[in-house]
């Protein structure tokens, strides 16, 4: 029997199941990745020499999202499943000829990457400073090989239904990070970050390793002793990926210039503006992960399947779903990173050499994050509406119009009002909400008709807003005032023992969720009550 028999038919229920095991396997991803970081905040704190680690592992990881995520998986996800209605095997046959071509084009990018920078750092007379991030580059960009290949297997799995590992396989790349850098606690942070680049090198392949065998396995199975033989890198098949993802680089390009741009400003403010972003953005990433980009994920591929069916409805059904089920979630993480940032950040990140000076910068980038937690959230989902059906110029201009606006912001806000890194941040939510509110018209001028019940989420924004407010006066009131936005060291009474650090994150954290409940019950925000009775059912042990 085949792997499409015995699947269940696409539902709310199975894209929520897949959600759940996406999940699951991001959720323990993430807590590595969070151990990860508590490690370099002891160790290096925001030291220079790690804002120069950070630069150089964001400019030689630009093509990850260029050749490894975005544009490969909205691509490869709506071709793959319409080739598999001519059989499995004719899907894995493509994929089996896709992932030989790209293992020859990375390989390429990664030549030219380093051949770019050997001639900057030769005849562009780069200060002291570039060369530092220049040669930190050069040493990680071969890690771009494995873990685009990474993103490659996972879109294969998400097709396959196998959320669970493709949400879990950076475990691996997280504990060789925390192993290497508990051995370089006692090393100055200059002569660490070249063992640490080259450490990015082994998790990467750890990272890949991890995802590929569950993908061997399937494609093994269904090609038996065909598997390596007849590759062809120009099928008419992978022929076919090519104009899809050219077009999504060109998106994800403008995403990747904005990373870029972030960087540049945050360092023209403050040197240790990099690492502060750093930091402040694994709190916002973190909720992201978890729920937004585990919906869309769990999304794509139904999405698509029902476009392949002619099942517009279906269609519908699933993006109002998830819109709602983004905004529920994402809505009150917001108000919490904002009330409850800064005792989050002293109490995770407030040891060693972590200052508190590293402290307030950190938590005012933290709130400007915050704010764009939702609209990043929804460009997922109104970008996958697109991607089902094989629409890729409409989230291209969206990408651009918040490339220009990010462009915009960062310079009124860095040159003009001087907030520092925290400048970035806000400018970043202004670009994001512009990019999903101009998403959401196109895409309802293509349905037709408003995507979702706009009511639900306003009781849902509404018991957010006022459950915030409550725990902001209750914090005043019992413990110190929140200090928000701010891109300055003010004067602040903040704990000092860890046992006080936690006290002032566990009993705001516990007010803000009883009243967040509250609110719900009062205004009827019945997508926030149905999220918290998903999550109870879950929790519940079932009976024998």
């Amino acid at each position: 029997m085949s792997i499409e028999d015995t699947a269940p038919a696409d539902s709310v229920h199975t894209i929520q199941r897949s959600s759940i095991h996406f999940f699951s396997g991001t959720m323990l991803s993430r807590l590595t990745g969070f151990l990860r970081d508590l490690c370099f905040a002891f160790t290096f704190g925001t030291h220079e020499a790690l804002a120069a680690f950070l630069i150089a592992f964001r400019f030689a990881h630009l093509a990850r999202r260029l050749f490894g995520e975005g544009s490969l998986q909205t691509a490869f996800v709506p071709l793959f499943e319409e080739i598999r209605q001519e059989g499995m095997e004719k899907s894995c046959r493509f994929f089996r000829d896709l992932y030989a071509a790209w293992i020859l084009l990375v390989s390429l990018v990664c030549v030219i990457s380093i051949t770019a920078l050997l001639a900057w750092k030769t005849w562009g007379e780069p200060d002291r400073s570039t060369v530092e991030i220049l040669d930190l580059a050069l040493i990680i960009i071969p890690s771009l090989l494995p873990i685009c290949l990474f993103g490659l297997n996972i879109s294969f799995l998400q097709c396959q239904k196998a959320y669970f590992v493709a949400g879990a396989s950076p475990i691996f790349f997280n504990i060789v990070l925390i192993t290497t850098t508990l051995f370089l606690r006692s090393t100055t942070p200059q002569a660490a970050m070249p063992l640490c680049a080259l450490a990015v090198i082994l998790a990467s392949m750890a990272q890949w390793g991890a995802s590929f065998v569950p993908v061997y396995r399937d494609c093994k199975a269904t090609l038996g002793k065909e598997l390596f033989h007849k590759i062809a890198l120009l099928s008419p098949t992978v022929k076919r990926i090519w104009k899809p993802i050219a077009l999504g680089l060109i998106g994800i390009g403008a995403t990747q210039i904005n990373n870029g741009i972030d960087l540049i400003f945050a360092r023209i403010a403050d040197p240790e503006g990099p690492a502060h972003l750093w930091y402040s953005v694994r709190f916002q990433q973190l909720p992201l992960a978890l729920f937004g980009i585990a919906l869309s994920s769990a999304l794509l591929p139904p999405l698509s399947r029902a476009i392949q069916s002619g099942n517009q409805e279906q269609y519908r059904t699933f993006l109002d779903y998830a819109i709602r089920k983004v905004i529920a979630f994402l809505a009150p993480c917001t108000g919490a990173l904002i009330v409850l940032g800064m005792a989050l950040i002293h109490g995770l990140y407030g040891y060693g050499g972590f200052s508190l000076h590293a402290v307030v910068m950190t938590t005012g980038c933290l709130h400007g994050y915050a704010l764009s937690l939702i609209p990043m959230g929804l460009i997922i989902i109104f970008a996958n509406g697109f991607y089902a059906k094989k629409i890729y110029t409409i989230p291209v201009r969206g990408a651009y119009i918040s490339l220009f606006c990010n462009l915009l912001c960062n310079t009124i806000m860095v040159y003009g009002f001087g907030w520092k890194a925290i400048s970035v941040c806000i400018a970043t939510s202004i670009s994001a909400w512009l990019n999903a509110l101009y998403l959401y018209w196109e895409l309802k001028k293509e349905m037709g008709a408003p995507l979702t019940s706009r009511l639900s989420s306003l009781k849902t924004l509404g018991a957010v807003l006022a459950s915030s407010v409550v725990t902001y006066v209750a914090m005043a009131l019992f413990f110190s005032p929140p200090i928000l936005f701010t891109a300055f060291t003010t004067s602040v009474s903040l704990p000092v023992t860890f046992v006080d650090k936690m006290i002032h994150i566990i009993y705001p954290g516990a007010f803000f969720a009883l009243s967040l409940f509250a609110f719900a019950v009062l205004f009827k925000a019945e997508d926030l009550l149905a999220l918290v009775n998903m999550v109870t059912k879950r929790t519940q042990v079932q009976p024998k």
